[in-house]
């Protein structure tokens, strides 16, 4: 979608947390996944397109900075 950016944090080697919000529609989404832990540049634009959705209250955890947004929790 047009105007989404990502942010990520590593919950280890090979295990990131994504986030995937929209300033323009004000929403945002966290995503957890394994990686192989070589390139979380890269590895993190696959987990934000193929990860497991997680639930607000870890989401607000792991990214409070972008907690004010509406957060998206839809399939």
């Amino acid at each position: 979608m047009d105007g989404d950016k990502m942010k990520y944090r590593p919950l280890g080697t090979r295990v990131l947390a994504v986030v995937v919000w929209n300033d323009i529609f004000s929403e945002w989404c966290v995503y957890i996944d394994a990686v192989e832990g070589h390139d979380h540049d890269a590895e993190a634009k696959e987990v934000a397109r193929t990860g497991y959705k997680q639930d607000e209250d870890l989401a607000k955890v792991l990214f409070p900075s972008i907690a004010d947004l509406e957060y998206t929790y839809t399939d």
